[in-house]
């Protein structure tokens, strides 16, 4: 078994400021043997991926607005994926 632990830590001099219901860590835990079966996409839900990369792709400037940082290996990071999930939490509730 494969696991795998990820922290977003803030840079020196920074506090981290954890907020209900937003996670502060990720676990990833993948079994050796699995009966996963990988099947290609239909061209329908292909064409819908497709579609939704780019207007993400489109919108990153805006939706990493002020989020924006960069890791001790100089890979550059944003909450845009965070930004889209509180839109969809927001949604839910109405």
């Amino acid at each position: 078994m494969m696991s795998f632990m990820v922290f977003k830590a803030p840079v020196e001099g920074a506090t981290h400021i954890f907020r209900p219901g937003e996670p502060f860590m990720q676990i990833l835990v993948l079994p050796q043997q699995n009966d996963l079966q990988l099947v290609p996409m239909s061209d329908e839900e292909a064409a819908e991926r497709e579609v939704q990369y780019r207007r993400i792709h489109q919108s990153r400037e805006t939706l990493g607005k002020e989020t924006e940082w960069v890791s001790a290996s100089n890979t550059v990071f944003d909450g845009t994926y965070r930004h889209l999930l509180r839109a969809a939490k927001a949604r839910e509730r109405e």
